[in-house]
């Protein structure tokens, strides 16, 4: 048997807390070390008288009805680990629909989280093809004003001012 021990967690009534104290202290012991006497005191009684039985009587019928007998959940103690173990399954019913809910919630988030980058990144390709619309519209306007300005008979003597400044610029 291992020497490892585990953890039983019981609730009872203030009132019970108090007379489990006062017997175990009577006893000379732990509330635990009482409690764990008494539920496997009784166990074993019932283990003993249930081999007292298979040895006066040892036909088949009595051999099942004691068997029965001896795993008897009727107990005080058995009936409150079992409310215990009821409270308990209610807490992870509640648990579980709380961690579904905390998915769904998660699920949420992501959707709306892609949803508005997906809107962050539309907008910005609009205001992209803004940029590229306007810098077409003003090369455009430059573009023009340069042929204007070029077909102009205004512009031609100045295009030769402007070349006669080259070549002193290269006689320097």
């Amino acid at each position: 048997m291992s020497k490892e021990r585990v953890q039983i967690i019981i609730r009872v009534m203030p009132d019970e807390k108090e007379t489990i104290q006062q017997l175990a202290k009577e006893e000379n012991k732990s509330m635990n070390q009482f409690i764990v006497d008494r539920v496997l005191s009784e166990f074993e009684e019932k283990e003993e008288a249930a081999q007292e039985e298979d040895s006066n009587t040892k036909t088949e019928e009595t051999e099942e009805s004691e068997a029965s007998d001896s795993m008897s959940t009727s107990g005080p103690v058995f009936a409150l680990l079992r409310d215990q173990i009821h409270a308990k399954d209610k807490q992870i019913n509640k648990l579980q629909v709380l961690i579904d809910q905390q998915q769904q919630l998660s699920l949420s988030d992501k959707k709306e989280n892609e949803r508005l980058r997906l809107n962050i990144e539309e907008l910005e390709s609009e205001d992209v093809e803004e940029e590229e619309i306007n810098e077409e519209s003003y090369t455009t306007e430059e573009d023009a004003d340069t042929k204007s300005a070029e077909n102009s008979v205004e512009e031609a003597p100045i295009k030769d001012n402007k070349s006669s400044k080259r070549w002193w610029k290269l006689w320097e």
